[in-house]
């Protein structure tokens, strides 16, 4: 599994504290990969305070057990510094995870089919209205 992660200067910020970030995670999750974005979110929260994340799955095949504990408890741990989430995925199944993550949530959430990417990045970015999921 691979995540790309890269953290923006959101330049439509209303607040300079603001930060978007763009997570593309292709395959599988493990739980190795929440030794990597666990601390890089940390530092992220620390400096910037509450984040915008854009979550593109890319041939996205699930999570082993051990990356689906690791992801809620990274939920969990920042139920609140999380202040939207785009979703962005090919499958129909998708959508049910996103839906399925908002109960580990404070965050607004949204999903958004792959031809929507630039959507939901201007979503997450600027605060767009949407009713989420």
């Amino acid at each position: 599994m691979t995540i790309e992660f890269t953290s923006v200067p959101n330049a439509d910020a209303k607040e300079p504290k603001d930060l978007f970030v763009a997570l593309q995670v292709i395959g599988r999750l493990e739980k190795s990969d929440f030794d990597v974005l666990g601390p890089r979110l940390n530092v992220l929260l620390e400096q910037h305070g509450k984040l915008k994340l854009l979550v593109e799955l890319v041939a996205f095949e699930g999570w082993t057990a051990g990356a689906a504990w690791e992801d809620i408890k990274l939920a969990l741990r920042h139920f609140r510094d999380i202040e939207r989430i785009a979703v962005v995925g090919e499958r129909r199944w998708e959508k049910g995870i996103a839906v399925l993550a908002k109960p580990f949530t404070a965050a607004e959430l949204r999903y958004f089919d792959v031809q929507e990417r630039e959507s939901a990045e201007s979503w997450v970015k600027e605060g767009g209205s949407g009713d989420g999921i």
